[in-house]
């Protein structure tokens, strides 16, 4: 089920936007968003890994077809998130174990991407 919910989640910010995603969730409660975020995308995703290749899967059908760089495609996305919606997202880079934050900071340099925070930091 957990994999069901992080498609949808992917799939639905690809189509409809971040700002979309994150405005539908805190819809059922305030700051919900990076509850979900902490929750399901950054505690469990060592152990999705790990079952991934322990539970080797048919190959799924690709719904992010236009994308060529998953790494650019996150950091622009976030880019887009963190304009429309910094305290926010400043709030979630707080949050964030410090793998995640270098992690983030290494495809934005990769990909020439800043993403301005709430307090106008410049990362």
């Amino acid at each position: 089920m957990l994999r069901s919910v992080t498609v949808f989640f992917r799939y639905y910010a690809s189509k409809l936007g971040a700002s979309a995603l994150v405005e539908l969730i805190d819809q059922i409660q305030a700051n919900m968003f990076g509850m979900v975020i902490e929750r399901v995308f950054i505690s469990d995703r060592s152990k999705a890994a790990v079952s991934q290749l322990t539970y080797a899967q048919a190959k799924l059908e690709d719904l992010l077809v236009n994308v060529s760089d998953g790494r650019k495609y996150l950091a622009d996305s976030i880019n887009k998130l963190s304009q429309s919606r910094p305290v926010e997202v400043s709030q979630l880079r707080a949050t964030a174990g410090v793998n995640s934050c270098q992690a983030l900071q290494k495809y934005c340099n990769e990909t020439g991407v800043r993403i301005i925070y709430e307090v106008s930091i410049i990362l």
